[in-house]
C-alpha cells in the first residue's frame, strides 16, 4: 500500500512540474517609463536614427497632444505627453528654409540600434496612430524598424499600444518632401 501511494504521489509531481515548464521567455515590465523615438526618411523609408527617453514617473495611459504653428515663415510642431506634461519632440519648420529638430537634442545613428533578420515584429495590433496630417502609407515606415531588437522588446512590452506616427517636415515650400522625416514613437 505504502509502495502504490509513493508511486501515485511521484506521478502526481511529475505531471504537475511538466505543466508549469515554461518554455516561453516572459518579458519582465520595465520599472522605468521610456519613451522610444525613431527617424525614418520620407523618401527612402530608412532609419536615419532614434532616441530613447526616460521618465520618473509611470502612467497607465499615453497621449500625446500636438502643438503646431504652421509656417508662414516660421513654424513648429511640438509634442506633449499629456499625462506628465513632458515635452517630447519639438521641430522647427521654415519657408523657403530648413528647420531642425530642437528637441531630442541628438539621436543615435542607425548602427547604434541592434538588428536581426530573424527579427520580424508584425505591424502594431493596435494600428498606428497618425498625430498629424493623414492620407499616408503608414506601413513603409514600419518595414524600417520591424527589425529592431527594441522595437520588439517595446511590442513585447505593450503589445496592444497604438504606435504613434507624426510626418515631420522641417522644410516648407518648393522640394519639400526631399527633406521629409516620419517621426515614430513607442512607449514600453
Amino acid at each position: 500500500m505504502k509502495t502504490k501511494i509513493l508511486i501515485i504521489t511521484l506521478l502526481l509531481f511529475t505531471s504537475c512540474c511538466k505543466k508549469h515548464n515554461v518554455t516561453e521567455v516572459v518579458i519582465e515590465p520595465d520599472p522605468v517609463n521610456k519613451v522610444l523615438i525613431l527617424q525614418i526618411d520620407y523618401t527612402t523609408n530608412k532609419l536615419i536614427g532614434g532616441r530613447e527617453l526616460s521618465f520618473e514617473k509611470q502612467t497607465s495611459t499615453f497621449t500625446l497632444v500636438a502643438k503646431k504653428q504652421p509656417p508662414s515663415d516660421f513654424g513648429f510642431v511640438k509634442l506633449y505627453y499629456m499625462e506628465l506634461n513632458e515635452l517630447i519632440f519639438y521641430g522647427t519648420e521654415v519657408f523657403m528654409g530648413k528647420g531642425k529638430i530642437i528637441f531630442p537634442d541628438s539621436f543615435s545613428p542607425p548602427d547604434h540600434f541592434e538588428t536581426s533578420a530573424s527579427i520580424n515584429t508584425p505591424f502594431p495590433s493596435g494600428g498606428l496612430e497618425v498625430i498629424e496630417g493623414s492620407n499616408y502609407e503608414t506601413t513603409k515606415p514600419w518595414e524600417a524598424v520591424k527589425h529592431l531588437t527594441l522595437v520588439k522588446k517595446y511590442m513585447q512590452l505593450n503589445p496592444k499600444q497604438k504606435v504613434k506616427l507624426l510626418y515631420y517636415n522641417p522644410v516648407a515650400g518648393l522640394d519639400a518632401m526631399k527633406w521629409g522625416q516620419w517621426i515614430i514613437i513607442l512607449k514600453n
